[in-house]
């Protein structure tokens, strides 16, 4: 009998204990209010992180815009070198191509009514050619250049404006002048008695024509 109060004081004071524990530490129930303000932190943030997201793209694609208009920019600078280049060449060409071709060029027919001791200005280029019997000692000189004032051919016959000449000691001989187009020429005699001393003296004018 003892043995039996004994066991249901024991299994009493356990579910005496049990409870009390029980009642110290009850089940909390969620609070709606908390959750709501947890979930508006989380947009909060996730709005942030967004923007962030958002600023960072913008200025990213601002500089690659700038990059890009600079390049652009180059490359049109570039263009209108080439442009330039291009229109030079192309001047360039038409003016070789406004050039005759060599093999057009050929002389023209000469004409012989040029007399000695008169200057004459060429109306293309072309040749002059001079040949001359004289009756004593003496010279034939020619001269060409852009002034048609020209040294004498008896006090000064050495002087280097005379480009071509040659000595007649009675017998005959002559030479040929090359003259550009606008410049003045002269087949001059030394001594400047023309009526004996050189004669005949022949000056043919061969024009050199495309």
């Amino acid at each position: 009998m003892r043995k039996v109060v004994i066991i249901s004081i024991v299994l009493i004071i356990s579910l005496i204990g049990a409870g009390t524990i029980a009642s110290a530490a009850p089940q909390q129930k969620p609070n709606v209010w908390d959750a709501i303000a947890d979930l508006q932190n989380t947009i909060a943030n996730m709005e942030t992180q967004i923007s962030e997201l958002w600023g960072n793209s913008t200025a990213q694609q601002s500089a690659i815009q700038t990059e890009v208009d600079a390049r652009v920019g180059g490359d049109q600078a570039l263009g209108s070198e080439d442009q330039a280049l291009w229109t030079n060449a192309t001047e360039q060409q038409a003016a070789i191509d406004a050039i005759p071709p060599a093999s057009s060029l050929h002389l023209g027919e000469r004409d012989t009514s040029y007399t000695k001791n008169v200057v004459y200005q060429a109306d293309s280029d072309g040749f002059v050619v001079a040949w001359g019997v004289p009756r004593t000692s003496t010279m034939l000189l020619g001269g060409c250049g852009d002034d048609p004032i020209f040294p004498n051919p008896v006090t000064d016959p050495y002087n280097p404006e005379w480009i071509a000449t040659v000595g007649l000691y009675q017998i005959s001989g002559g030479f040929m002048m090359p003259v550009q187009k606008g410049n003045y020429w002269i087949v001059a005699t030394n001594p400047s008695d023309l009526s004996w001393v050189v004669d005949p003296c022949v000056i043919s004018w061969i024009p050199l024509i495309p």
